[in-house]
């Protein structure tokens, strides 16, 4: 009597060669795996309903047999760890194609308009794309999240600390200060955010799948040395030319008296950041990419998410 062969899936490596038999509710399993094939019988549902598959595979080559790891698998459904790691592994490819998808919007809108106007639509760079870039960055969030559970791997402190320059920026000097929404440093400051942005989310979505190409990894570890100063300086620019408008209407300062009992001057602390912290930041965070370009870059074949 022939019985029905069930589904058979093969992978092989250099080192090993595994087996999937698509199986369920499998009963009565006989595996007699030996050096120069295999003969399998166990009676489950698979294509043909239930009842019992056979099948016999003839090795090219001999083989050393483990069938304690072969019998460990059979019948066996996916574990509940595997659908957990699968869920976040689809999740972040979707927030990182959004995440890609509006950075390059920004991008596209910026260039479309600076083709067509030339300089005269610096100007309006923030009422084109404010609104986006303001969506892309409270979306940047979830990454401290993701940090902090553990789904992606790396210092959350770092992300927590760029994404408080950024919000400072966007959220409280521009934000704040209409008048400040038409200077040019906003047309490269944003230049410099989605550039950096277009190339990383691809990147992390190649990664997550194990695809290394070459120009995308070193473009993401190269493409920081000229723009990580130019964001810096645009952001310094803001702040400088805020500074006179945060001393005349007193906005996120405290005077005494007051409940607190505590003062605080927004402008000064802006001062402050310009006189003693924008080089030490600039060049804490240069170094954090320079090292992590050595890392990466020689050793291509290198991925750790991050």
């Amino acid at each position: 009597m022939n019985l029905p062969s069930p589904f058979v899936y093969w992978a092989q490596t250099e080192s090993g060669i595994s087996l999937r038999v698509d199986l369920h509710n499998v009963k009565n399993p006989v595996i007699d795996l030996r050096e120069k094939g295999l003969l399998f019988t166990a009676s489950g549902i698979g294509a043909k309903g239930e009842q019992t598959y056979q099948f016999q595979l003839e090795f090219c080559r001999p083989v050393i047999p483990e069938k304690e790891k072969l019998g460990n698998t059979i019948g066996r459904r996916k574990r509940p760890d595997q659908n957990v790691k699968d869920f976040w592994k689809v999740y972040l490819l979707f927030y990182n194609l959004i995440q890609f998808v509006g950075f390059l919007y920004v991008l596209i809108v910026m260039l479309i308009r600076y083709s067509k106007e030339g300089p005269f639509s610096i100007d309006g760079t923030y009422e084109a794309v404010g609104r986006v870039m303001k969506i892309c960055q409270l979306l940047q969030m979830l990454e401290i999240i993701h940090l902090l559970i553990g789904v992606t791997q790396g210092n959350y402190l770092i992300c927590l600390f760029q994404l408080c320059g950024r919000f400072l920026v966007i959220f409280a000097l521009l934000d704040a200060h209409p008048r400040s929404q038409t200077k040019s440093a906003i047309f490269y400051l944003f230049i410099g955010f989605t550039v950096m942005e277009v190339i990383r989310y691809p990147y992390y979505m190649l990664k997550m799948y194990g695809v290394n190409i070459h120009f995308i990894t070193w473009l993401r570890y190269t493409l920081w040395i000229p723009l990580y100063p130019l964001v810096f300086i645009c952001e310094a620019i803001i702040m400088f030319r805020n500074i006179p408008y945060f001393e005349e209407t007193e906005k996120f300062s405290m005077k005494l008296p007051n409940q607190w009992n505590f003062s605080f001057s927004f402008p000064g602390a802006l001062r402050l950041y310009l006189l003693l912290g924008f080089f030490p930041t600039l060049y804490f965070m240069m170094l954090h990419m320079y090292r992590k370009r050595k890392k990466y870059l020689r050793a291509p074949g290198l991925w750790k998410m991050e």
